[in-house]
């Protein structure tokens, strides 16, 4: 999917706040920039208004992804997991048509609390005053960075475990995707997989060597009877902020209702920033993690759900890393990294 939209100036963010605040001239009149930072699809903008902070929010160019059009997954998450702490965890599914229902092509003002997030001061899905969607949050630190540790991640595994008492009968390929019966997700990972592996020229492994290998995951897979969840799906500790003690977890544009061993894969790899910037494995980070969560770090690793969704992942990566065909800017890896781990994971199946 595309968008036409594009990076904004710190005048056009000011003014896209100033009108999400209409009629609060306290916060209208004395708005000001701290800090703006820039990523692949988003914006974000540290704004100052009345002694609050908020984070200010666009997306542009989404012809690499496949996001949901339209819409931040932290307003669907804020309000499923609203939903899981009102005791409502059972009517998941319903929970998530409802929400999905309020905000498709919608702006709204209401407040929405984020427990473990950032809580939503407003939002406009409606493309009218700017092509991407847009979102004001609240403030909630920088990013740890650096400086998540294993203490972090054990707090962090207790954050995850709870968000994944949500549980959903089936699998959604998306959130607006929300229909009787779901997705076979393991069929559609192989697939991708597949698919992947053939925009390499198969250089990873020959297709009909793959398919036995995923055949085989996928059957052992389904054999668990699989527990269906609201997956981050991007958990790194640049994701991971902290405010006053508390940590929370933004950027839910990868969010999706999968197994829950999809979040323990990025944090396997992706678990701390090395001293050159790159992100690093970190097995004690990991299994602090793990421990935090309620699952013991081998029993994860040897499942083969975890397994199957860690391929897909690493093919999703590579293929980005070589969209971007240049050099590995921290904190990302260059692409034969990636390749390097696919041709071991596989051979190990």
């Amino acid at each position: 999917m595309t968008s036409t939209a594009s990076a904004i100036t710190t005048e056009e963010a000011l003014a896209l706040f100033r009108r999400a605040c209409a009629g609060r001239d306290e916060l209208a009149e004395n708005a000001r920039v701290l800090g703006e930072k820039r990523g692949s699809i988003n914006q974000i903008f540290h704004i100052e208004a009345d002694g609050r902070q908020f984070a200010l929010r666009v997306r542009y160019n989404e012809k690499h992804f496949q996001y949901e059009a339209g819409v931040f997954k932290e307003v669907v998450a804020a309000l499923l997991v609203s939903a899981c702490d009102e005791g409502n965890a059972g009517e998941a599914g319903r929970a998530l048509g409802d929400a999905w229902g309020r905000i498709a092509g919608s702006r709204s003002g209401a407040l929405i609390r984020f427990t473990c997030g950032a809580d939503i001061i407003y939002f406009d899905f409606t493309g009218s005053d700017y092509a991407g969607p847009w979102a004001i949050l609240e403030w909630t630190g920088e990013a740890l960075g650096a400086d998540f540790g294993p203490a972090h991640a054990f707090h962090l595994g207790q954050i995850v475990s709870n968000i994944h008492r949500l549980r959903f009968q089936h699998a959604y390929r998306t959130f607006q995707d929300i229909r009787p019966g779901g997705v076979d997700i393991f069929e559609e990972w192989q697939e991708e997989i597949v698919r992947r592996n053939n925009n390499t020229a198969c250089i990873i492994a020959p297709e009909a060597a793959l398919r036995r290998k995923l055949d085989g995951l996928a059957a052992a897979s389904r054999a668990l009877d699989p527990e269906f969840v609201l997956c981050h799906n991007d958990l790194h500790c640049l994701n991971i902020t902290q405010k006053q003690g508390s940590l929370h977890l933004v950027d839910w544009d990868n969010a999706q209702i999968a197994p829950k061993e999809l979040d323990f894969v990025k944090l396997a790899h992706w678990s701390r920033l090395g001293a050159d910037g790159h992100f690093e494995p970190d097995s004690a980070v990991f299994a602090s993690f793990c421990a935090g969560y309620g699952a013991a770090a081998g029993a994860v690793l040897a499942s083969p759900i975890f397994k199957l969704a860690e391929v897909v992942w690493l093919f999703r990566v590579l293929e980005f890393a070589q969209v971007l065909n240049g050099p590995a800017n921290p904190p990302f890896w260059a692409p034969r990294r990636y390749a390097s781990l696919l041709r071991e994971r596989l051979a190990d199946v």
